[in-house]
């Protein structure tokens, strides 16, 4: 559904993490997730996105 994009909005980031779309808007507000804020609305680069998630992985798989 989402491949080949540039960008995301909260929304689909929101589905993506698994979070309301509040808490969504909250982590973005608040600098957590790295976005752009144009015209009123906030972009999240995917890039950015997912080099932020890669490095938001603490611990490792168990075994």
């Amino acid at each position: 559904m989402l491949n080949n994009r540039v960008a995301y909005n909260v929304p689909e980031v929101a589905k993506l993490l698994g979070i309301s779309v509040s808490k969504c808007y909250q982590l973005v507000k608040s600098g957590s997730i790295p976005h752009l804020h144009l015209d009123g609305r906030y972009i999240i680069p995917v890039s950015a996105f997912d080099k932020w998630l890669d490095n938001s992985v603490t611990g490792g798989v168990s075994k």
